[in-house]
C-alpha cells in the first residue's frame, strides 16, 4: 500500500537526512556524542514535518529522553539550536496542514454586537 501524502510529509526524506547529519557535524545536540538518530523538534505524532528546521541529531540515550520525558531545557536547547541556523525559525510552520492553502494563524474580525445588527439589518451578510 503506498504511504499517504501526509505519512511522506511527516519523514525525514534523503535529502533531508543527509541536511541535519551534515549541519549537525555527526554529533548529538544535547551531549556531543556521535549522533545516531534524527530527531523531531516537533513529534510527528503532533504532526511535525520531516524538514531540516524541524530535526537535528542525537545520540539513542537523549533521543529517549527527548521523546520520552522531554524536560523544559530540551524544548529550550532544541529550539534555540534552530533558530540559531535558521533566521526567522518559526514552529507555526513545522507542521503538517493538511489544507495547504489554509493560512495559520487564523485571523478573524470581531464585531461589537450594534455592528453586527446593523450589517443584518442592512442585508449584508456576517461572513
Amino acid at each position: 500500500m503506498p504511504k499517504s501524502k501526509q505519512t511522506k510529509a511527516l519523514e525525514f526524506s534523503k535529502n533531508s537526512r543527509a541536511a541535519i547529519r551534515e549541519r549537525d557535524k555527526g554529533f548529538c545536540i544535547f551531549c556531543g556524542r556521535r549522533g545516531t538518530d534524527i530527531m523531531h523538534y516537533i513529534r510527528r505524532s503532533h504532526g511535525g514535518l520531516g524538514i531540516p528546521e524541524n530535526g537535528a541529531l542525537g545520540c539513542r540515550e537523549c533521543h529517549g529522553k527527548y521523546d520520552g520525558y522531554q524536560t523544559d531545557w530540551m524544548a529550550y536547547a532544541f529550539a534555540d539550536y534552530l533558530r540559531g541556523y535558521y533566521p526567522g525559525w518559526d514552529e507555526m510552520i513545522l507542521t503538517y496542514h493538511k489544507w495547504e492553502g489554509f493560512s495559520y494563524p487564523i485571523q478573524t474580525t470581531v464585531l461589537r454586537r450594534d455592528e453586527s445588527e446593523q450589517s443584518l439589518n442592512n442585508g449584508s451578510a456576517l461572513f
